[in-house]
């Protein structure tokens, strides 16, 4: 489960909150016609407003659901590596949200439609350390969220981790300690954050 599935469950509740309220509201606007009152056209305004928002409440629900499904099959363990330290980095209403593997440090980038709530991108961002430079030719090329989930899928079927990186390349490799991202050893500043590597 990602974080988006309680965001889901918050649209959900929403839609239900907006529902009542235009029943409510067309409930009263009914008597008011009746009654021949002047404000039938403010309550009939409401009741729209509130159906409007109960049904993107539900469809928000619904993508962001969908959302959750496709990432928890892609990153159950990190695609790459096969580690199971993956970690979500999101926030509502931010252009663009990451999904790091602490492990190997490969980042993936997703992005959201800020209305519908639809998963639009996924995109592989870093490799990180797993691969081999031969091995990222296996790696899709895409940015659609199914594939990578279809991709993904086989590679937890196959069970089987890349060959690792040989030790000496390892001990090259510079880590920033501020975000982590791998850099080349002869490396003064990090290629992620940009700054100094070495005290």
């Amino acid at each position: 489960m990602t974080p988006l599935r309680n965001w889901a469950t918050t649209y959900f509740i929403a839609g239900v909150v907006f529902l009542y309220v235009a029943a409510f509201v067309g409930g009263q606007a009914i008597l008011a016609w009746q009654a021949r009152d002047e404000r039938i056209a403010l309550f009939w305004t409401v009741v729209l407003l509130g159906v409007v928002g109960a049904s993107l409440g539900f469809v928000n629900g619904v993508n962001l659901n969908r959302a959750d499904t496709l990432l928890g099959d892609t990153f159950r363990r990190c695609p790459l590596c096969l580690g199971s330290n993956v970690a979500f980095d999101v926030a509502l209403f931010r252009p663009t949200d990451r999904v790091i593997c602490r492990d190997c440090h490969a980042s993936w980038e997703f992005k959201l439609n800020v209305l519908s709530m639809e998963l639009n991108r996924l995109r592989l961002v870093d490799y990180g350390i797993a691969l081999r430079e031969e091995e990222k030719n296996t790696v899709p090329n895409t940015d659609d969220p199914e594939q990578w989930q279809t991709w993904a899928k086989e590679r937890f079927k196959q069970g089987t981790r890349p060959s690792p990186v040989s030790s000496p390349e390892q001990k090259q490799t510079i880590f920033c300690r501020f975000c982590g991202h791998p850099n080349l050893p002869d490396a003064n500043f990090c290629s992620a954050c940009g700054r100094k590597l070495k005290a």
